[in-house]
């Protein structure tokens, strides 16, 4: 797991616990795809929102069409406009 990697899985990890402290994040990974992994659309935007103001990194959207629109932080990772 590279940085921007650790640091956005440390970071999706948080935001969901925070809010909903009951989701088992046992099966969560880097490729996980989060819509797949049960998490709302809107939750989702709200979490790209957070990565970028908190992370201070900027995700390119139409970029996460090489990864099929996956939302997954390894997409979220390999669709950032800058380095962290």
């Amino acid at each position: 797991m590279n940085d921007c990697e650790e640091r956005v899985f440390d970071f999706v990890k948080s935001y969901l616990l925070k809010i909903d402290p009951t989701l088992n994040l046992h099966e969560l990974n880097i490729n996980t795809d989060l819509a797949v992994f049960g998490i709302e659309s809107i939750v989702i935007v709200s979490l790209i929102a957070e990565i970028e103001e908190e992370l201070k990194i900027n995700i390119s959207l139409s970029s996460l069409e090489k990864f099929n629109y996956m939302i997954s932080v390894k997409s979220i990772c390999g669709s950032r406009e800058n380095k962290l």
